[in-house]
């Protein structure tokens, strides 16, 4: 049985073929996961991750020009990088602050 490359079911992908798409999920989803959770030793962001990582693969498709003999790996993992980055940032710039609801300090 052939196996299709990345740039085959890319390509399929951006030409609107969820199942395709789907195939390239059910290949990367378990290193971005695996990625993403040593990065916050956390199972539940490393879930919001690849959720994350794979929606704006989705919404890049028609952007993203995949070499005949590449990966989507590497990309995917840029991806998560950006993710768990902007998250970071998030989280310093709000995520610590105290709040006062009647009196009652959080």
């Amino acid at each position: 049985m052939d196996v299709d490359s990345d740039a085959v079911l890319w390509a399929r992908s951006q030409g609107g073929l969820a199942s395709a798409f789907g195939e390239l999920f059910r290949r990367h989803s378990s290193a971005v996961y695996n990625h993403a959770f040593r990065r916050t030793a956390s199972w539940e962001r490393a879930e919001d991750v690849v959720s994350i990582v794979f929606l704006e693969a989705w919404r890049a498709r028609g952007k993203v020009v995949l070499d005949a003999d590449g990966s989507l790996l590497p990309w995917l993992l840029g991806i998560a990088n950006n993710v768990l980055r902007h998250e970071y940032r998030a989280r310093e710039a709000g995520g610590h602050r105290v709040v006062c609801l009647g009196g009652t300090h959080l």
